[in-house]
């Protein structure tokens, strides 16, 4: 190795040898990084290549001339070294990261990247290059790219607090409170880190509710016991269940939304008079969990499809049309969208973990996308405009399968679908 070394430094060396270089001593590490130190960069430099010929396993030998060199102003000669560095000793990140600096500090920031993905790909158990690439996209403005770093270092590392960290305060930055609260919360309970739970106890203190509707900031105050006063997201954060049904009666049963209800995590409210015509105030509970909108003139989903953590969901006779909005929310468990204007079950294709969906009395022809849904126990397809029930035989595991009020093509197909219960 000491041959190949000192081939590849004659270059260097005669480039940068300097006579008379000063003090010598039998340190010459030490020296070295005294001349550093001291901006004697020239002796720092023929200091690091007289140590780094004697201990070429060294990585301090070559990281330290690769700082003289770039504090000289040579960052062409600080490159060469750590491209040597990354050569002859590859297991060192310092080499990587020496150069990813000289990549962005010379305005080549494709090439950054390219090196911080070659290193993740070496050393995919590092937390350290994700962290480094997200940072580079921040510092470079491309946010949404360091976001998705974040993310990623979550799901494969999901013990390490910095992504959890970097990916709350993304949300933070950009305003999207809620989603900032969730991902810290998971954080702070994943991890124990003392720096997520500080960044999330500022969080949640700091962001301000501002309740569109009045009558959900009602029931919140009533149950807070705060008549005045500021509202903030850390005050919201024990609310884990909610349910706010009108008081029309449906009569669907064992499932059947109590008319007149107003329960928070179980305890009864005072019922309410007037109606909730919107769901945004609804996002401001980054923890709840199960979530209850039933016989509201409600016509838009879309402020609940950003709480990423409900499992359960029930927005049943309102003026819903459109349940895009929906598709983001993988982790349901149960959703109950009786009573309503839909048509297309699409949106819901991808939520692998339903095992209980409730599309009674809508406007649905086409049940293809339902078929994906093969953890479903029960499913409540009763009073919409099915013919055809073929793609559902792939789903193996229903208790109850309700197609009442429909009209079948072919009334066979019953005999092809896996449910302990039939009712048509």
């Amino acid at each position: 190795m000491k041959k190949l070394l000192a081939a590849l430094l004659i270059f260097l060396i005669s480039v940068s040898f300097i006579s008379g270089c000063g003090e010598q001593t039998a340190d010459h590490l030490f020296a070295a990084e005294m001349f550093l130190a001291d901006g004697r960069y020239d002796d720092a430099i023929n200091g690091f290549f007289e140590y780094m010929l004697e201990n070429p396993d060294d990585p301090r030998a070559y990281t330290g001339a690769a700082e003289a060199y770039a504090a000289k102003g040579d960052a062409a000669k600080a490159e060469e070294l750590y491209e040597l560095m990354i050569r002859l000793l590859p297991q060192e990140p310092e080499g990587y990261r020496g150069l990813a600096l000289i990549l962005e500090s010379t305005g080549r920031s494709r090439e950054a990247v390219e090196l911080y993905e070659t290193v993740i790909a070496a050393f995919p158990e590092s937390a350290e290059w994700r962290l480094l690439l997200g940072r580079h996209y921040s510092e470079t403005g491309d946010e949404q790219s360091a976001h998705r770093v974040y993310l990623d270092l979550i799901n494969i590392m999901p013990e390490q607090p910095e992504g959890y960290i970097e990916a709350g305060m993304y949300y933070f930055r950009n305003m999207q409170y809620v989603a900032a609260i969730a991902i810290l919360a998971d954080g702070a309970r994943v991890t124990g880190d003392k720096d997520v739970i500080k960044t999330y106890s500022f969080v949640s203190g700091y962001i301000v509710v501002d309740w569109k509707d009045p009558v959900v900031e009602t029931i919140v105050r009533n149950y807070l016991g705060k008549e005045s006063g500021a509202i903030t997201l850390a005050d919201t954060l024990d609310v884990k269940s909610i349910e706010i049904n009108g008081s029309r009666t449906l009569g669907y049963g064992a499932r059947n939304p109590r008319p007149g209800i107003v329960e928070i995590n179980g305890v009864l409210q005072p019922e309410i008079t007037d109606q909730i015509t919107s769901l945004v105030d609804f996002s401001n509970f980054a923890e709840i969990r199960e979530l209850r909108i039933n016989s509201m003139p409600v016509e838009s989903a879309a402020p609940v499809g950003t709480i990423a953590n409900l499992s359960v969901l029930s927005l049943c006779d309102t003026a819903i049309r459109d349940i895009r909005p929906l598709s983001a929310l993988e982790n349901l468990k149960e959703l109950y969208l009786d009573d309503n204007l839909i048509e297309s079950a699409a949106p819901l294709a991808k939520m692998s973990k339903l095992h209980t969906l409730s599309l009674s009395n809508n406007y649905i022809a086409d049940v293809s996308p339902i078929a994906e849904l093969v953890s479903l126990k029960v499913l409540d397809l009763s009073y919409n405009r099915i013919n055809d029930i073929q793609p559902l035989t792939s789903i193996q595991r229903l208790d109850l399968f309700d197609l009442s009020g429909n009209r079948l093509r072919d009334t066979l197909q019953l005999d092809d679908v896996s449910a302990k219960e039939i009712i048509y």
